[in-house]
């Protein structure tokens, strides 16, 4: 059976809409690859697969700190920075107990205390109850962290980005530029580390006096 011509239009105005549509959307797609591309290319912007702690103490050169190594979600979730907390508390010297569910750790400058579960957010940290970005996860031998826990919660170790120099071809001059992946974490040379929460203390007893 034959089309109607006004059938035949119909489907031929189907049938170049859907040509057109593929085509607009192939040039939006090569449009958005092109201006990814031309972004790497001109702020020299990529994703890292990986990113590596340097760790150590105050006075220890950068060169000598020792180096380690990660890959993007080697350790628990792939958007949140662990760091092997069992080898950086050799450099901290705090005093450990516990089993390889529960991990206690003792300050010894000022006998503060605070307490990891594996496979939770919740730190008892000097009797203060908080909850870090990502739990504690136990790989190995080692107990890891989330990195914002060391930096936040825990006074006396450093963490700071990499910086590296290099010489500006213009003008001679010595420009810094910052590695987002690469970390150097200091312990203090003196112990002197502290909890950055302080005790819940209770509250005074209520003097009844006042009350009669």
């Amino acid at each position: 059976m034959k089309l109607k011509p006004a059938k035949k239009r119909m489907l031929a105005r189907i049938v170049f809409f859907l040509i057109s549509s593929t085509v607009v959307f192939a040039l939006l797609c090569g449009l958005i690859a092109a201006y990814i591309a031309l972004s790497v290319w001109i702020h020299g912007f990529s994703f890292s697969d990986s990113y590596t702690y340097k760790m150590g103490m105050e006075s220890t050169a950068e060169r000598r700190l020792e180096t380690i190594t990660y890959e993007m979600g080697d350790v628990g979730d792939e958007s949140v920075l662990y760091i092997n907390f069992t080898a950086l508390q050799k450099y901290c010297g705090f005093y450990e107990s516990g089993d390889r569910k529960v991990h206690r750790y003792i300050l010894p400058s000022d006998c503060s205390e605070f307490t990891v579960t594996v496979n939770s957010t919740r730190v008892d940290l000097n009797g203060s109850i908080i909850h870090m970005e990502a739990p504690a996860v136990v790989k190995g031998d080692s107990l890891y962290l989330p990195l914002s826990f060391i930096d936040h919660y825990i006074g006396g170790i450093t963490v700071e980005n990499a910086v590296s120099e290099s010489e500006s071809d213009e003008s001679g001059k010595t420009e810094e530029t910052v590695d987002e992946y690469t970390y150097i974490i200091r312990c203090s040379d003196k112990g002197e580390y502290s909890l950055l929460l302080s005790d819940n203390a209770p509250c005074p007893p209520i003097d009844r006096s006042v009350l009669d």
